[in-house]
């Protein structure tokens, strides 16, 4: 998600922009930390991520084997097709 905010008072800029410097945090990373802190203290979770990085390393043995053999016809260019 993405925000535009106008017209932020110069005084809050430069607040957010201290509490950026001190943390070592990007301005953006300073907002939203700033805002969940307003809304309760407590971290919202993100985005459950969408990928298969979870699952990259945990196939061994004979099941990677097994699995990387299955690939093979996707690796087959099929040139007739492609006429």
């Amino acid at each position: 998600m993405q925000w535009t905010v106008r017209d932020v008072p110069p005084e809050l800029d430069q607040r957010v922009r201290e509490v950026a410097k001190a943390k070592g945090l990007s301005l953006n990373k300073a907002v939203i930390r700033v805002v969940e802190e307003a809304l309760g203290g407590e971290k919202i979770p993100s985005r459950k991520k969408r990928d298969l990085s979870k699952f990259v390393g945990t196939i061994r043995g004979e099941d990677a084997k097994g699995f990387l053999n299955a690939l093979k016809d996707f690796e087959k260019i099929d040139w007739e097709a492609w006429k």
